[in-house]
C-alpha cells in the first residue's frame, strides 16, 4: 500500500540551546510554526529538507528534519495544538 504524504514543515533542532526553528518559504528559519513553509508534496518536502540540511543552512549543530502538521487558520500547526482539548 503506497504511503501517502501529509502537509509538513522543516524543522531544525538543537544547537546550544535545543530551541526549534522552523524553515520559511524564503529559505530563512523562524521561530513561529505559523511562519514555517507549508510543503504538501513530497518530492518539494526532498529537495528543501536538502537544501536546510545543507552545510551552513540549518542552525549550526541542529537536527534537520521533516515533521508532519496540520493546516490551521493562521497557517501550520502542529499535531498536538490540533487535537488539544479546548
Amino acid at each position: 500500500m503506497p504511503h501517502s504524504f501529509r502537509p509538513s514543515v522543516v524543522v531544525a533542532e538543537g544547537g546550544p540551546a535545543g530551541r526549534c526553528v522552523f524553515l520559511t518559504e524564503a529559505g530563512g528559519w523562524t521561530s513561529d510554526l505559523a511562519e514555517a513553509e507549508l510543503i504538501e508534496d513530497e518530492a518539494h518536502g526532498d529537495i528543501r529538507l536538502l537544501e536546510a540540511a545543507c552545510v551552513g543552512a540549518g542552525p549550526r549543530g541542529s537536527d534537520v528534519r521533516l515533521v508532519e502538521v496540520r493546516i490551521g487558520p493562521h497557517g501550520p500547526v502542529s499535531i498536538r495544538e490540533a487535537v488539544a482539548p479546548v
